[in-house]
């Protein structure tokens, strides 16, 4: 199939981000030509993948290409970037040029919209994936919940979550185009033998016990109650990795950290991009993912951390919240055996945890090999890719 992709890419950060890169990827492997067209090249510094140039071309596995919109366009009066019109024309010269079979985009805003023009333009079969925030505080949003009905009315089929049947229902939508998609992790793509990131440049040795966190700095991933937990530990070797954005928000947690008395075991580094992603994981020690309950930050069950299953995956210990230990394959995971939990409203509790990874190294390292047990017995991401592509079959024969 030739496979149009219109979403999120890096280097824009983030799980749907590196999602559509990993499935490109394996699309692409299976033969099939995959064309991306997003705005990843727009993204503000503070959420881009920091790319060494020589790596440029991984953006662009086998079988794949990326077409971005320009930084550099021409301004409207009032300001707009007016993504969804340039996503919109790039697309339409996509189809027009490699003959494209089958349409997908995740996230209503602005991808979804710019789908849904291009499939009333072409009427090319279009399978849309919606996202959390999409579905609750955007499209209770008055001036976007007509835009975001059409989109659900003329997509050929869609992915959503528990509560999408509920909006569907209450707008009068076909529920039977609703489908469910298991997504999964490469376990060929992270793996304990990917090569091992050089943490040398940062004065870590390799009795140093690395903490280390991925993803923005917010309320709900419990960014500075992790600060606050590690700077009750005492007179022990151990460094807080945060792969995370720059700009105000860093400035602001540095500085806490530094009120903290901890600032000295704090490394910050920008946002990487996915290939990269499992060379940190396993040079580090335990990978946390505090992130308990999204109330009152999103609603009740629409999001759950993948890089702890990312993680996991690689043969890593991996700290989540007590609240993420209810949802998805996370329900599955035994705690001490191959997870640890923490409940990060509870400092003692959370550093309690942390002393434990330190101090119990070689317990820690059995966490890790029974984790990657755990993500072989339950993640099947060629299975995984093989319901993408009987989704865009079904597609295609209607």
């Amino acid at each position: 199939m030739n496979i149009l992709i219109v979403s999120k890419y890096p280097p824009i950060e983030g799980g749907v981000s590196s999602q559509n890169y990993w499935m490109a990827k394996a699309l692409g492997q299976r033969g099939h030509k995959v064309f991306v067209v997003s705005n990843c090249w727009e993204v503000e510094q503070r959420f881009r993948e920091q790319i060494e140039e020589k790596e440029l071309h991984l953006l662009e596995p086998k079988n794949v290409e990326l077409f971005s919109t320009s930084p550099e366009f021409r301004s409207p009066i009032p300001f707009s970037r007016y993504y969804e019109s340039r996503i919109t024309s790039i697309a339409l010269d996509v189809i027009n040029k490699h003959n494209i079979d089958v349409v997908y985009s995740h996230y209503l805003l602005p991808y979804g919209i710019s789908a849904l023009i291009v499939k009333r333009i072409t009427n090319k079969p279009w399978l849309l994936q919606h996202a959390g925030s999409d579905i609750t505080r955007l499209f209770s949003f008055s001036q976007l919940k007509s835009i975001f009905v059409e989109c659900f009315k003329n997509a050929g089929r869609v992915i959503g979550y528990s509560n999408t049947r509920e909006k569907f229902l209450e707008n009068n939508l076909d529920v039977n185009k609703l489908i469910h998609v298991n997504r999964s992790i490469d376990l060929k793509e992270f793996s304990p033998n990917v090569e091992l990131y050089d943490f040398s440049g940062f004065d870590i040795d390799e009795e140093t016990t690395i903490f280390t966190y991925f993803g923005k700095i917010s309320g709900l991933k419990k960014t500075y109650e992790l600060v606050d937990a590690a700077s009750e530990i005492r007179n022990e070797d151990f460094r807080l990795v945060f792969v995370t954005e720059n700009g105000k928000s860093v400035e602001e947690l540095k500085h806490f950290a530094e009120k903290k008395g901890i600032i000295k075991k704090c490394i910050f580094m920008p946002f990487m991009p996915p290939w990269k992603i499992p060379s940190i994981m396993k040079a580090s020690s335990c990978i946390v993912c505090p992130e308990s309950e999204e109330e009152p930050y999103l609603p009740k069950g629409t999001h759950g951390p993948q890089i702890a299953r990312e993680a996991m995956a690689v043969g890593k210990a991996v700290i989540i919240g007590k609240g993420v230990k209810e949802k998805g394959i996370y329900k599955n995971t035994t705690e001490g055996e191959n997870i640890l939990i923490v409940d990060p409203a509870n400092k003692q509790n959370f550093s309690e945890t942390l002393k434990f990874v330190i101090n119990n190294k070689e317990k820690v390292k059995e966490i890790g090999r029974n984790a990657r047990k755990f993500a072989e017995q339950n993640e099947n991401f060629e299975n995984y890719i093989s319901s993408m592509e009987n989704v865009f079959n079904s597609l295609l024969e209607k």
